[in-house]
């Protein structure tokens, strides 16, 4: 049967000369004079040149042709590749996302199960310079399923627009099983209650996730991966005793997903979304099965992944202005914030350097209103637990600068005069005050977003300190009365402040989670106070330190049982107590029994 040519029902559905010539779509608003491209020209359109004839189709078996240009698609505003080579799994076929709070579908958010949105940064060999040349619809799209292109937001005098380049996950080398939800449904029951129990006592203390409804329906859309799942329900379980189905159901043993959750978040890294972000933040503040002496394994080099999956999906970008739904941009800024206070954080406490520099994002500091509903609301609770987030990213740019000050490989602050090193110090000291006044909250000590928070402020003060006293450590700046001075700096904090808040913590009923960055201040405080009794140029001066010293571990030899995250700082200040006094460091026998006793889970 011959191929005839198709007349043409209107001059708005016949492409102009331009868009004929480039062989592209020839994109034109309703009542348009002119397409985009001729627009774009300054030019207008011209109907001049006829349609060519089309070819016989290709025989059976023949490599298909390559997909046209068109703006029909619901994810892209693009048509589908039909070829049988291109065509993705039924696991991974649009969907469409019920409308959440803020009204968003899938075409104003950067999370769908069958593409990956990554950030074409401007020196990479899809810079803007070249995608800006591009014809992009109604949408801001251009191209195809294989490959697209959607630019954010139309620039400024001052900035560029933002691209985000489009791949079909099956083309990097996607987790195949990374939604199916097989293996967790076999192990959580309760599900609904497990994720109850998460916002309840975990999201309060670190709201990396949407708000509760719009979590529940991306989980009913099939949008979110196994991975993240199971370490939501994870979570919920530690708090499986604030249930009242715990009366009559066992705590759910999800720790035995742990190696297939980091088997699976490896893979994810592949397809970068906001959810593989989520869920390695979170993995990151998992009880350990066991705690031993030396520091979590394999903390940093999933830290470093966690950045660099950040940096794929351009989250260390300002987001106010882009054309994605207003809980997205919410979310990517809330979520930017955590990894940078956790990228500063666990830098500061191994004694890494940290992977986020100045000069590459440009996220504005969080509001009030990054954690408000679609109508702006906001509860009493949330307006505490934001304040505390808040509050947390506000002081981890002030460690930001400490360890720019102080810590990095060049900055040699155990060879610069002490003079020096003070004069560097006392800003930082007058910046933490200066935050102790703005969020004055810091009072509280029953939740443990706060105490978290007060922790977080004693372990700088006590690092930035620590640091003005590791140069005067110097064989040619020994001054025993600044040595003093220096030492009592760094005593009197944990001796009025941090004690205290210890011991309110064995009275005080306390239930949500903590973060790990506790574990990480605790032990360098600890640390830090067996160096000035060895550093100790008097008996005097030892015996006072060592007081200080048992007194801290007797505090958190007390809340073993109590609070998970006191474990690991007493097993490190350890591992050098019992060498430097011996067995009589005091109920050693007992802390160890206490600790094997400490209730995690079945099988430990």
């Amino acid at each position: 049967m011959a191929f005839t040519q198709r007349p043409y029902r209107s001059r708005t559905s016949k492409p102009c000369d331009a868009c004929r010539r480039r062989r592209t779509a020839c994109i034109r608003g309703e009542w348009a004079d002119a397409c985009a491209l001729c627009s774009h020209r300054g030019v207008q359109c011209t109907f001049l040149t006829e349609p060519t004839r089309r070819s016989k189709p290709s025989a059976p078996g023949a490599p298909a042709s390559e997909p046209e240009v068109s703006t029909q698609s619901a994810l892209f505003s693009i048509r589908e590749d039909s070829s049988d080579q291109h065509r993705t799994s039924p696991a991974s076929q649009s969907h469409t996302l019920p409308h959440v709070t803020d009204g968003a579908t899938l075409s104003d958010i950067t999370l769908s199960p069958g593409h990956s949105f990554l950030y074409s940064g401007s020196s990479s060999d899809q810079d803007p310079h070249l995608l800006r040349h591009l014809v992009y619809d109604r949408s801001s799209r251009f191209g195809n399923t294989r490959w697209a292109v959607w630019r954010m937001g139309t620039g400024t005098t001052l900035s560029a627009p933002t691209y985000f380049t489009i791949y079909p996950n099956d083309h990097l080398d996607v987790h195949t099983s990374m939604y199916s939800t097989e293996r967790i449904n076999a192990l959580a029951p309760h599900q609904d209650e497990l994720i109850r129990l998460y916002y309840t006592y975990v999201h309060r203390s670190y709201p990396v996730l949407d708000p509760q409804e719009i979590f529940v329906a991306k989980r009913a859309a099939g949008y979110l991966p196994a991975s993240l799942l199971a370490i939501v329900y994870l979570h919920g379980s530690h708090f499986w005793h604030e249930s009242p189905l715990s009366e009559t159901n066992p705590r759910p043993a999800l720790e035995k997903l742990d190696g297939y959750i980091l088997t699976c978040l490896a893979h994810e890294s592949h397809t970068p979304n906001i959810a593989v972000v989520q869920a390695i933040l979170l993995f990151l503040h998992t009880r350990p099965r066991w705690v031993r002496a030396p520091n979590h394994p394999g903390t940093w080099a999933l830290s470093c992944m966690l950045v660099g999956v950040a940096q794929d999906i351009g989250l260390n970008l300002e987001p106010s202005s882009w054309t994605l739904s207003a809980a997205e941009r919410k979310l990517r800024r809330i979520l930017w914030w955590a990894i940078f206070v956790h990228d500063k954080s666990i830098a500061h406490w191994l004694g890494r350097p940290s992977h986020i520099t100045s000069q590459n994002w440009n996220v504005s500091p969080l509001t009030l209103d990054d954690f408000a509903d679609a109508e702006g609301k906001l509860s009493v609770e949330t307006v505490a637990w934001a304040n505390a987030f808040r509050a947390l990213c506000t002081l981890s740019m002030i460690l930001s600068d400490v360890l720019d000050t102080f810590y990095t490989i060049r900055s040699n602050f155990d060879r610069i005069p002490v003079h020096e090193a003070i004069t560097k110090a006392q800003p930082l000291l007058y910046r933490i005050d200066a935050w102790k006044q703005e969020y004055p909250l810091l009072e509280g000590a029953d939740k443990p977003y706060i105490i978290t928070l007060r922790i977080a402020a004693l372990g700088l003060i006590t690092s930035i300190h620590r640091a003005v006293f590791g140069a005067l450590r110097s064989p040619r700046q020994l001054d025993s009365q600044l040595e003093m001075q220096l030492v009592d700096n760094i005593a009197i904090p944990v001796q009025m402040e941090l004690i205290p808040l210890l011991a309110a913590l064995e009275t005080t009923s306390v239930t949500g989670l903590w973060l790990s960055y506790n574990k990480g201040n605790i032990t360098l405080i600890g640390s830090c106070l067996i160096a000035l009794v060895l550093a100790s140029f008097s008996d005097e001066n030892f015996r006072l330190r060592r007081e200080l010293l048992m007194t801290f571990r007797n505090r958190l030899e007390v809340l073993v049982g109590m609070h998970e995250f006191v474990e690991l700082p007493l097993r490190r200040l350890h591992l050098i107590l019992e060498e430097i006094f011996g067995a009589d460091v005091g109920s050693l026998n007992r802390l160890k029994e206490d600790c094997l006793a400490f209730p995690r889970w079945a099988g430990d």
